[in-house]
C-alpha cells in the first residue's frame, strides 16, 4: 500500500493504484484514482459538513442525500446498503444500470462531507477491484485546513 496526499485528504492505495485526475478531461475534474489496467475508478469529491449531531443523527442525513442521488440520477433502489457509525458517519450502497455497477459512499467528519464513487463495468472480475476500493474508503483520513 502507498499513501497519496491530496489537498483536504489522504488515502492508502495498493500500489498498482493512481492518481489519474489530470487525465480526465474538464476544467475542474473530480479527485480520481484507478488501477493501471483496471476496470473502474474511484472518484472523491468533497464538501463543508458543519453538523454536530450525533453519529445517528448524522446518518439520517446521510440517508437523504443517497435518496436524492438515486431519484435525481433515476438510478433507483439501492442495493447493498450499509451504515457504520464508528469511527465516523458512513454510508454506503449499490447501483445496477446499462451493464455498469456503481457503488456510492457518504462519510462525514471534521466538518467535511465526502462523497465518493466506484464505476465500473458489471462483470465478474469487478469484484475484486471493488474490495479495493473499499479499503481505499476506509483509509480516508480528512486533512485538517492550514490557518
Amino acid at each position: 500500500m502507498k499513501e497519496i496526499t491530496f489537498k483536504q485528504f489522504d488515502v492508502s492505495v495498493p500500489d498498482h493504484w493512481f492518481d489519474v485526475t489530470a487525465e480526465l478531461e474538464g476544467d475542474s475534474p473530480p479527485t480520481t484514482v484507478a488501477p493501471e489496467e483496471g476496470l473502474g475508478a474511484l472518484q472523491f469529491s468533497l464538501a463543508p459538513f458543519p453538523i454536530k449531531d450525533t453519529s445517528e443523527a448524522v446518518l439520517e442525513k446521510l440517508r437523504g442525500l443517497l435518496k436524492e442521488f438515486a431519484k435525481g440520477h433515476q438510478l433507483g433502489q439501492p442495493q447493498n446498503v450499509i451504515s457504520t457509525e464508528s469511527p465516523r458517519p458512513q454510508l454506503a450502497a449499490n447501483f445496477h444500470w446499462d451493464g455498469d455497477l456503481l457503488r456510492v459512499w457518504y462519510l462525514a467528519d471534521e466538518g467535511l462531507l465526502a462523497f465518493l464513487t466506484y464505476t465500473c463495468e458489471k462483470n465478474a472480475a469487478y469484484a475484486e477491484e471493488l474490495q479495493e476500493a473499499e479499503e481505499i474508503v476506509r483509509s480516508l483520513q480528512f486533512r485538517k485546513p492550514e490557518p
